[in-house]
């Protein structure tokens, strides 16, 4: 089975939008590959989720923490990389997928696709991902239709009335 990692903004953008990306956790649902993730990449999507811009509630934060460790194996990287000179942070992710030994890394970071493969792991954008699940030419997932994921309740809030 294939192993890949998801880069934390990939995590966000099928957390916090929903849209096409989030089809990527409905195909680790079925199963269709392993997520592997470690704590610092676990860490800095929570805090990105919880942080100004998206202000997740704590219970939702902690909901998708339980849900993500379910989804995904744990990886401890034994070794830090010093890959991506204009952005340490992204050496997370490749520290995660060598750990995993992982087959491909999932991102939309311009300096990680830039790489195009790291120590045999292709890393692609979210798009060029879901098309290879999709098949050639057919634009049909070859795994069934997945339940939706991380159907959280939250109550909102009532709308403010403006003068």
């Amino acid at each position: 089975m294939r192993r890949v990692v998801f880069d934390t903004n990939v995590w966000v953008s099928a957390l916090a939008f929903r849209g096409r990306v989030h089809e990527l956790l409905d195909h680790a649902i079925l199963r269709v590959f392993e997520v592997a993730i470690s704590m610092d990449l676990l860490a800095e999507t929570l805090r990105i989720l919880g942080g100004r811009k998206f202000k997740f509630a704590p219970e939702l934060l902690a909901a998708h923490e339980q849900e993500i460790r379910e989804l995904c194996f744990m990886v401890y990287p034994a070794q830090r990389l010093q890959v991506i000179k204009a952005d340490p942070t992204d050496d997370r992710v490749l520290e995660c997928a060598v750990a995993a030994q992982a087959d491909t890394i999932v991102s939309g970071d311009a300096h990680l696709l830039s790489l195009v493969k790291y120590q045999g792991i292709r890393i692609l954008n979210p798009a060029a991902f879901l098309a290879e699940l999709d098949g050639p030419n057919t634009g049909e997932p070859q795994a069934r239709e997945a339940p939706a994921l991380y159907k959280v309740k939250v109550k909102k809030k009532k709308p403010t009335k403006r003068f």
